[in-house]
């Protein structure tokens, strides 16, 4: 499922999906999305108050973000802890390496990332600048535009912030749901 729709309709948008197979039905609100090539976890309130106090989290950073990608080849340990801090269009953009898992049977490396900030294909034009784009990148990876039929391997892996509504802590968590390779 998609974050958002297209020109052409939002039938195939996660909170159209939501509405129309709640029980009972429900309103959804958007919180933040996702490329529409990337997978995993989102944030979807049910009142305009809860969706406005999430977007207050994310605008303030105090929502963390980790994401896994594929990339080819054994991606440099150096980078571990490491912060890749290379403006996009103009504005801040920063990405911590966090962990390398490299897969030599595959000649691929898991990277774990957070973001410190969140600009449109941040992830992917970073890993790309370094030499290292992610695997199924039809924008910022030219050898996936003649690749086999590999998705983009790349999924949103962790969200952890204070509830709005309890005040509670929350960490959830979905790793490798992608398992489109090893």
């Amino acid at each position: 499922m998609f974050s958002q729709g297209t020109k052409w309709g939002d039938h195939s948008a996660i909170c159209r999906w939501i509405e129309l197979h709640a029980m009972p039905t429900k309103q959804c609100f958007l919180v933040h999305r996702l490329d529409r090539a990337t997978q995993g976890l989102m944030i979807i309130a049910h009142t305009k108050s809860i969706a406005k106090a999430f977007c207050k989290l994310f605008e303030h950073r105090h929502i963390e973000k980790h994401y896994l990608a594929k990339v080819n080849g054994e991606f440099p340990q150096e980078f571990v802890e490491q912060v890749i801090d290379q403006a996009i269009d103009t504005k801040n953009a920063r990405t911590k390496i966090l962990s390398v898992n490299y897969n030599e049977k595959f000649n691929e490396s898991q990277v774990r990332v957070s973001l410190e900030t969140g600009r449109k294909h941040q992830i992917r034009k970073h890993f790309s600048s370094l030499g290292y784009p992610i695997i199924g990148d039809r924008l910022y990876n030219t050898e996936a535009v003649n690749s086999e039929n590999r998705d983009l391997q790349l999924q949103s892996c962790l969200l952890s912030f204070n509830c709005p509504i309890t005040h509670k802590h929350l960490t959830f968590s979905a790793e490798n749901v992608n398992n489109d390779s090893a």
